[in-house]
């Protein structure tokens, strides 16, 4: 059967067409294992689209888009051994940028998401943040922590009440100390920690933010 015109335009999905694909994604961005092969998928899936719309039988697609999914884990071992995927590299670069700012369960967190495997992903965690527990590990985390109060406007960086102003209810303190104490836990750091930064003075917090 001879193919239409939006048939004729149609790429031919084969290794070649997902290496280019993968060639350019690597080029542009840092990546790993997992999320290539997320975006290889995502590739056969759109193309898969096309062809419908030029056409193209579904049981000619779904066959054409299975053989396309072979190449996937053979180009994701050609990208390792070229230097153009690497997770641990990754992972290190995440938690530099990542130290100090974020908590150290959400920055976990987040690279698991991404398919760095456990024993790359402590091994770049605790080059970038120390061990758990450690003296390092500790600062980077009320670091972090100081970060939000400061974005949040709570701890040492809440507007003082003035004087004169009214009396303390101390039931709708407590409910605002619960409430901030909830701002921590979403964003991943433990009670103590959070505690610790909510009840800290001011110019015990502003040297964390020196240069």
């Amino acid at each position: 059967m001879s193919k239409t015109p939006k048939q004729s335009l149609l790429p031919t999905l084969d290794r070649f067409y997902l290496k280019e694909a993968l060639l350019a994604y690597t080029a542009r961005f840092s990546t790993t294992k997992q999320k290539a092969a997320q975006m290889l998928e995502r590739k056969i899936m759109r193309w898969g689209f096309k062809a419908q719309k030029a056409g193209l039988p579904e049981s000619a697609i779904y066959e054409i888009q299975e053989n396309a999914k072979v190449h996937i884990p053979h180009l994701l071992l050609e990208m390792v051994s070229l230097g153009a995927i690497n997770d641990l590299e990754f992972g290190r670069s995440k938690v530099r940028h990542s130290a100090g700012r974020k908590s150290r369960r959400l920055i976990v967190a987040k690279l698991s998401a991404k398919g760095i495997g456990s024993d790359l992903l402590e091994e770049a965690i605790e080059e970038g943040l120390g061990e758990a527990g450690s003296e390092k590990a500790e600062a980077l985390e009320v670091e972090a922590a100081l970060r939000l109060a400061k974005k949040r406007k709570i701890g040492p960086f809440q507007e003082e009440r003035e004087e004169g102003e009214g009396m303390i209810d101390e039931y709708a303190e407590m409910q605002k100390f619960s409430k901030e104490l909830g701002i921590f836990a979403r964003a991943g750091f433990g009670r103590e920690i959070a505690m610790r930064v909510l009840k800290m003075p001011l110019e015990e917090a502003l040297p964390y933010f020196e240069e």
